[in-house]
């Protein structure tokens, strides 16, 4: 084992641009479908049930209860699900979860009774818990925190595009009823299930386990990310151990692979080997080993003893996770931030056929019977009149399927098309602030601002809709653009805050945090609408909670100390100093 040495410039790289576009063109097309098809098979239960309740004669306890038993699975499985990716293998872990979920997906079209349809949803939320915790940790080891905000973001843009595409791709399944002597609903399942069988054998063979396995970077480059994101995790809050692959792990001695300003707080060491240091000199590197091995310290190496290092481990991730109050902190911003996102989001076609009906904030008259939706899967009571006939009017393709009635039609297709319109905005907007925010490397304004600002607008929806259809349905835009406008950025904030060993644990805790709030805000907002029969009430406590997201991340640098490396401010973001905490 040969130690090297060599200069202060972060192993002889100038430009390393190229090195993450290559990374994001090779995995972030796959994870954006990942996610995309993982909320299509989320929630395609609210628009089968058009159909589906009647065929099987589910009554509401039955369906409201198999709906939300879909998050008994999905939150508890969270953490267990990121602790069995870490210690497999990633490609594999990931195109058996997503094979996994796309093949219960498409059971459900053979489902016959109340007890097969508990199991399939049970099953379903326990199969996609891994999905979003998983992908943040695992592209957390290609991206470096200044650098990862833009990569949360596009993944993100999956599920605003889900809504985009929901309802129109519904409405084709349902339309195909008798064809094949099968139920459109039963279509709806298989046809919406089985691309995510065809995206689990892509996932195996295209997305490399780690960093130093990627075939697609050179051998230097990959020498380059394991040292540019220690480099950025080396003033990271907790950072007694790094996971940035296979085989890599923190140590303090190898100061040569970071500049000098980085060589106070962290050292690593990298072994050489004769074959990748030439290889590496063909691309004027200095460094010389294409896959390091990154060595534990000595009071590391012994709490993780051959015999008990795994248990050990997993305590430590837990202890690490459980004991970061940013963790908790953010966790209860985005169960606000739920609260009102999936409020909001649950309502949108009811609101929006509101306003093309001429009804400004009073819901239609028998929305009174419309059951709450649970959290990410939109759940709507299979006998209410009311919530048939709003998905009735998105789905219009086959709702009006052989009538006659043209005005009916030409609203349903207006209702689907005006419904698509703010996701797809929301869609753009989180680009846009994800894309300023990494430019100023700076995060918590970039999520504060976007919250409290859309808050405040939505507050004024119910004025606004008084004032015109045009002005209220500009409202509703803006509130679900705020919604999806820092999604990614929040959690490229939690991952600064609480890279380490403690990450693969507190990407799903904060997320289960978050779908406590996700699980109330539809009720809160159905129960709301159906005692005063208004939509007014429930816009202004939607619009309070997003604000108050927003507000909680404002004050976060007064709240709690901030380490040093993060940068606050939206027009001129500067570093935190001791002094100013």
């Amino acid at each position: 084992m040969t130690v090297l040495t060599a200069d202060e410039d972060l192993v002889g790289y100038k430009d390393e641009e190229p090195i993450f576009r290559k990374i994001s063109w090779h995995l972030l097309p796959l994870f954006l479908v990942m996610v995309l098809l993982c909320y299509i098979d989320r929630t395609n239960l609210a628009f089968a049930a058009i159909q589906l309740n009647e065929d099987l004669h589910f009554t509401p306890s039955i369906f409201g209860l198999g709906s939300g038993i879909f998050f008994l699975a999905y939150a508890t499985l969270q953490i267990p699900c990121n602790l069995i990716l870490k210690h497999t293998r990633a490609n594999v872990y990931l195109a058996t979860i997503i094979f996994m979920w796309g093949a219960c997906a498409c059971a459900f079209a053979w489902m016959k009774g109340p007890g097969q349809f508990y199991a399939l949803r049970l099953l379903l939320g326990a199969t996609e818990a891994g999905a979003f915790p998983g992908m943040w940790f695992y592209l957390a080891k290609f991206y470096p925190s200044d650098r990862i905000t833009i990569p949360y973001a596009i993944v993100d843009c999956g599920v605003s595009l889900s809504h985009v595409v929901a309802a129109p791709l519904a409405a084709a399944c349902l339309s195909l009823t008798g064809f094949g002597g099968m139920k459109g609903w039963q279509w709806l399942f298989l046809l919406e299930g089985a691309p995510t069988l065809l995206l689990a054998v892509f996932m195996l063979y295209m997305v490399p386990n780690s960093p130093e396995e990627a075939s697609f970077l050179l051998p230097s480059e990959r020498i380059f990310l394991a040292a540019r994101i220690l480099q950025r995790r080396s003033s990271s809050p907790d950072v007694q151990s790094v996971p940035v692959g296979e085989g890599m792990h923190a140590s303090p001695s190898a100061s040569h692979l970071l500049p000098t300003a980085a060589l106070k707080q962290s050292n690593l060491t990298c072994v050489k080997s004769e074959h990748s240091r030439k290889q590496a000199s063909s691309h004027n590197v200095v460094v010389r080993n294409a896959s390091p091995t990154l060595q534990r310290s000595p009071g590391q190496s012994a709490t993780l003893s051959a015999a008990g290092g795994a248990t050990s481990e997993v305590w430590a991730d837990l202890k690490a996770a459980f004991s970061n109050k940013f963790v908790w902190y953010l966790g209860a911003v985005k169960f606000f931030k739920d609260i009102a996102g999936f409020g909001i989001i649950f309502w949108t076609p009811s609101v929006v056929q509101s306003i093309l009906d001429g009804n400004t904030m009073h819901l239609h008259s028998t929305s009174s019977n419309s059951a709450a939706m649970s959290a990410n899967a939109t759940l709507h009571r299979p006998d209410s009149k009311a919530a048939s006939s709003h998905i009735r009017t998105l789905l219009s393709l086959a709702a009006a399927a052989g009538t006659s009635n043209g005005h009916a039609h030409a609203s349903g297709v207006r209702a689907a098309l005006l419904t698509a319109v703010p996701f797809a905005a929301a869609t753009l907007f989180s680009f846009f602030v994800a894309a300023r925010s990494q430019r100023l490397n700076e995060k918590i304004m970039h999520v504060s601002v976007p919250f409290m600002v859309a808050g405040s607008l939505y507050a004024l929806f119910p004025l606004a809709l008084d004032a015109g259809p045009f002005w209220g349905f500009a409202c509703l835009t803006i509130g679900i653009m705020g919604v999806y406008s820092s999604t990614g950025t929040l959690v490229a904030l939690l991952q600064e805050l609480s890279s380490g060993p403690g990450f693969v644990i507190a990407g799903p805790l904060f997320n289960s945090i978050g779908n406590i709030g996700g699980f109330i805000g539809p009720y809160m907002v159905g129960a709301l609408a159906q005692r005063l029969g208004s939509y007014a009430v429930p816009s202004l406590l939607m619009a309070a909670c997003l604000f108050l997201s927003g507000l909680l991340v404002c004050m976060l640098p007064h709240m709690l100390a901030l380490p040093q490396n993060i940068r606050v401010g939206f027009w001129n973001p500067k570093l935190i100093h001791v002094q100013d905490r």
